[in-house]
């Protein structure tokens, strides 16, 4: 098996969440990686090769050294990286907590010359920042005193940001990171979680004008004064990039809020929730909640919500709509709703039109009454599925309500339905209408003759006619090879010298009719309505 080769290889959460700038690479190539929203390891084997040269600027030469070096990394060939299954395990541990001690540095609120030079030191992430903290930041040599102050400030936030999380990091024994500094305390505060994210007050202002008024890009250039519509732009990307690095440090708080909209949404039904009873809804009662938020960062919060609705990306609605659903609903349902912007509008109705979880009779119908045409069970099936938005869903009840509700589908080819209302008529299972034939010439007939009158009612492949002849056991074969209705034979008994030859029936077409009675069909019956009159 092709996952027997990886076990044990280091695909552990630390390994693929590593900076792309802690492969032995150049830095055009992780500039390259970062300009195509690659940033881990785990991402460029997500990505796989193809989809890496695809990015611009980049050619087999550079894609083929990032992939030697991820090799490298984690110890595997070039092949085995390639494999369908190392991308489902860099996927699943991809969605595991990260410990925050193994963040990139990247997550400080620093300048980005600060963050680079840090980088050519080979300080990645917060773990190895702690260690040269620990040793009074010797290492950093080429920082002023004011930028190593910095470095500590912005640290020691997001350990306290860490500890306002609740989040256990683990910390290696042989660390000179002492575990008192992480201690969790009883409450968790939204305004320190919101500080960590790392956003300024301008970029505040511009997600509050966005959000809220539901200004142009152009109108927040011209409120705020002195920028330009690509520089809001450019802010609000920004924006986007560090709530998808640092989405961890808001999971708490979204998963509480998620489980507040619920009971908000059930209390209001279908009615439409004010900003106000929203906001006093969401908020945690201090006495009772390990929570602290005010009015103030929960409407600052909302609005982040309704920006990244506004302006979604594909891991928002990968990572962020899926798993707070009804939160995402109501942020983007307040006044002013979102009704007017093409995505955010898609939110409310996807949500906001949600019925009661439909019968397989209802998705049937529904899926042909949109397609206004006949389908095959098998496309019914298929599409009912994804109108249905079920994680797992069986077919077999959803062929069964095609064939046992009569009054609402009417089988019109093989396997084919469509709706009565339509007004077309049944189409009759082959065996009724081979039998018809018989009957109208009432004498055996050769295959080829049956197959020719069988096609000009419906088409029916010839293999599926032959085998229906030579199985069902209200045909029999004769002894001149032609097939005839068995309610024709005399009693064995009765048959003599004198008696036809297409009257005589085979031995091996004698042998399906215990077989039939074997498996429940009722022989008897069907050879009384076939006998000649």
């Amino acid at each position: 098996m092709e996952k027997d080769l990886y076990q044990g290889m280091d695909f552990s959460i630390e390994k693929l969440s590593a900076p792309v700038e802690a492969l032995d690479i150049d830095m055009r190539s992780c500039r390259l990686l970062r300009h195509a929203s690659i940033y881990t390891v785990a991402e460029i084997i997500i990505a796989g090769k193809r989809n890496i040269l695809s990015a611009k600027n980049t050619g087999p030469l550079v894609a083929s050294r990032i992939f030697r070096a991820v090799a490298g990394y984690l110890g595997v060939s070039e092949e085995l990286l390639s494999g369908e299954a190392v991308k489902q395990i860099a996927s699943l541990q991809q969605r595991k907590p990260l410990n925050p001690l193994h963040a990139p540095v990247t997550a400080l609120n620093l300048p980005s010359s600060t963050i680079r030079y840090l980088k050519s030191l080979g300080v990645f992430r917060i773990k190895e920042l702690l260690k040269v903290r620990a040793n009074d930041y010797g290492k950093i040599l080429g920082l002023g005193e004011k930028d190593k102050r910095r470095v500590d400030k912005e640290l020691s936030f997001y350990l306290a940001g860490i500890a306002q999380a609740q989040i256990q990091p683990l910390v290696e024994t042989n660390s000179t990171i002492e575990p008192s500094i992480i201690k969790p305390p009883s409450k968790i505060d939204l305004r320190l979680i919101l500080k960590l994210l790392g956003i300024n007050e301008r970029a505040w202002s511009v997600l509050e004008l966005r959000a809220t008024q539901l200004l142009t890009l152009e109108e927040i250039a011209g409120e705020i004064g002195g920028v330009s519509r690509q520089s809001v732009s450019e802010i609000i990307r920004q924006v986007h990039e560090k709530v998808r690095r640092k989405l961890n440090s808001l999971i708490v708080f979204f998963d509480y809020f998620e489980e507040r909209s619920k009971v908000v949404r059930k209390r209001l039904g279908k009615s439409k929730p004010d900003r106000k009873t929203l906001l006093h809804s969401l908020l945690p009662d201090p006495a009772s909640s390990n929570f602290i938020a005010d009015e103030k960062e929960v409407e600052k919060l909302i609005a982040l919500v309704r920006t990244l609705a506004i302006h979604q990306k594909p891991w928002f609605s990968k990572d962020v709509e899926r798993r707070w659903k009804t939160f995402i609903f109501l942020s983007c349902s307040v006044d002013p709703a979102l009704g007017t912007n093409k995505k955010g509008s898609q939110i409310i109705e996807k949500q906001g039109n949600k019925k009661k979880r439909q019968t397989h009779k209802e998705l049937a119908q529904s899926v042909l009454a949109g397609a206004r045409k006949p389908m095959h069970w098998s496309e019914i099936a298929k599409q009912a599925y994804y109108l249905s938005g079920r994680g797992s869903f069986k077919t077999g009840p959803l062929y069964e309500s095609l064939r046992r509700h009569k009054e609402l589908f009417v089988r019109v080819g093989r396997g084919t339905y469509e709706l009565v209302e339509w007004g077309n008529k049944t189409v009759e299972f082959y065996t009724e209408i081979v039998a018809s034939i018989l009957r109208q010439e009432n004498r055996p007939l050769p295959f080829d003759l049956i197959f020719a009158n069988v096609s000009a009612i419906r088409s029916v492949k010839q293999s599926s006619l032959l085998m229906s002849l030579e199985i069902h056991p209200r045909f029999y074969k004769s002894i001149h090879n032609t097939y005839g209705l068995r309610g024709w034979l005399p009693a064995r008994e009765k048959q003599n010298l004198r008696t036809p030859e297409w009257l005589i029936e085979g031995p091996h077409s004698q042998a399906r009719v215990e077989k039939a009675r074997a498996r429940g069909y009722d022989v008897d019956r069907m050879i009384a309505d076939d006998m000649l009159q």
